[in-house]
């Protein structure tokens, strides 16, 4: 199987008070074009992508796409880097798979997910999840060597990025929940707990971080009402030394998605960061045009030390 996506996003930020205008707007054009190759033979399967990246103006708006994680081989290639004009070169996956009914095991920079968070995510320490990026198509790739084993009701999981971090989960599951002990080394030792499950069609998780300095835990919902979903997730750290998922003292992410209303998907999103006093406000529409297409438009409201405004239009292309 074989992807190619094209992507990219306009976008235009006002940094004094409400109104864009010249002086006070930054403007900014980012495009994408992505190739993804898998293979699979009997047991063993591969899988390589590239990226190559092109930004015009100034990309001090939000983390608009997510940036590359942190990895061991360096594999990024400059292009063009100019004060408003830069594109690179990306290699985003290349690893080597074996798997049989019970074991897999992965090798090579890969798309890692830890824990059970839908959107405040405290154990992925490995390539955290942004809730107000516009580009989530694609996880980003961590070297990484990954070992699961899993049967009917349990699962362990090892996982060491070359980056120097180690992660382990042990999974136990039911017809409704699924539920994990959790451990990471990152400098420090991190334990925990990761829990998912269903109530009355109601998704509820939760995640818990604990270290010698303290504690971090988030919870959240999944619940569809009248054609509608309502997610919310708020999380509370106090000292717990977590350095790749910064919380701050409170953080809360809610949104409203309304999966079909007139061939648009609108949504309706709050982001609020306690930590820095900070809070974002992002209404989007989205306009599916066949399957492998679509458009959103972006429009927000930012608070950090002062106020302003984004507007943004994201599009996709699969082929």
């Amino acid at each position: 199987m074989s992807i190619f996506l094209v992507c990219g996003t306009i976008a235009i930020r006002s940094l004094n008070g409400l109104a864009v205008g010249q002086d006070s707007a930054i403007y900014m054009g980012t495009n994408l074009i992505r190739y993804q190759l898998e293979r699979n033979a009997g047991g063993f399967s591969f899988e390589g992508a590239v990226e190559a990246s092109i930004w015009y103006g100034s990309t001090d708006i939000l983390p608009l796409t997510p940036s590359p994680a942190e990895n061991y081989f360096h594999w990024t290639k400059d292009l063009i880097n100019q004060p408003l004009l830069r594109a690179n070169a990306y290699i985003d996956r290349l690893n080597l798979r074996w798997s049989t009914d019970e074991l897999d095991i992965k090798i090579g920079r890969q798309a890692i997910g830890f824990g059970m968070g839908h959107y405040i995510t405290l154990w992925d320490a490995f390539a955290p999840f942004v809730p107000y990026s516009l580009d989530f198509s694609f996880k980003r790739g961590v070297d990484a060597l990954r070992m699961e084993w899993a049967s009917s009701t349990s699962e362990f999981s090892y996982i060491y990025a070359l980056s120097g971090t180690h992660a382990v989960s042990i999974g136990f599951q039911t017809s409704s929940w699924n539920m994990a002990l959790m451990g990471l080394y990152r400098d420090r030792f991190f334990g925990g707990y990761a829990l998912e499950g269903n109530l009355m069609g109601t998704v509820l998780y939760s995640e818990g971080v604990f270290s010698a300095n303290g504690t971090a835990v988030s919870m959240g919902m999944d619940a569809y009402m009248r054609g509608a979903m309502i997610s919310i997730a708020a999380a509370v750290d106090r000292n717990s030394g977590i350095d790749w998922y910064p919380v701050g003292n409170l953080q809360i992410f809610s949104t409203l998605n309304f999966p079909e209303f007139r061939g648009f998907q609108p949504s309706a999103g709050v982001w609020h960061l306690d930590g820095s006093r900070s809070y974002t406000i992002i209404f989007s529409s989205m306009k599916r045009e066949e399957d492998n297409s679509d458009i959103t438009v972006y429009g927000g409201l930012i608070k950090t030390t002062s106020y302003s405004c984004i507007l943004a239009i994201y599009y996709r292309w699969f082929f």
